[in-house]
């Protein structure tokens, strides 16, 4: 048999649970250079999530507002006017309460509001809640008459361009 040399220091030292020997963990560098790139990408995501929460918050009222609209139409067919019941009655307490904001149910965003009610004619809106989320929205209160015209008070630069955007 022949004699045993000494090994060198690196060979002598046992390998962890990994099989390898050397320095282990990332680099203070390559963690900089990760949370610079979640951050470009959160920088990024963001503001595309949050577009997209609103328009659908949006799409949600302009949901309830034409199912008010729906409900005036079937007030007038059994009533003949627009404003109160044969008895009197007003129409606004004849309104199902799930139709009075958006969402149904939870926090309300928008508020259903009575912009005008003559028995002939009405114009309501859907107006985002003052304190909630939707308060600061471009679009401002959605409009429906019984003519069917579709609008916006409030918005900032109520032209028809942002009109359609808003009502798409």
């Amino acid at each position: 048999m022949s004699p045993r040399l000494p090994l060198p220091c690196s060979a002598r030292v046992k390998p962890f649970a990994t099989g390898k020997i050397g320095p282990r963990g990332f680099s203070l560098v390559e963690m900089l250079i990760v949370l610079g790139v979640i951050s470009l990408l959160i920088a990024v995501a963001l503001p595309a999530y949050r577009t997209q929460v609103a328009k659908g918050h949006r799409a949600q009222a302009r949901a309830q507002l034409l199912l008010a609209a729906q409900f005036m139409q079937s007030f007038h067919a059994a009533h003949d006017r627009f404003d109160q019941t044969r008895e009197g009655g007003s129409v606004r307490n004849s309104l199902p309460p799930a139709l009075a904001q958006s969402p149904e149910q939870g926090t309300a965003l928008y508020r259903l509001v009575w912009l005008e009610l003559t028995p002939t004619q009405y114009r309501i809106g859907m107006q985002p809640v003052a304190g909630a989320a939707m308060q600061t929205d471009r679009c401002g209160t959605f409009t429906l008459d019984a003519s069917g015209a579709r609008g916006l008070d409030g918005a900032a630069g109520n032209d028809a361009s942002l009109r359609e955007e808003c009502w798409r």
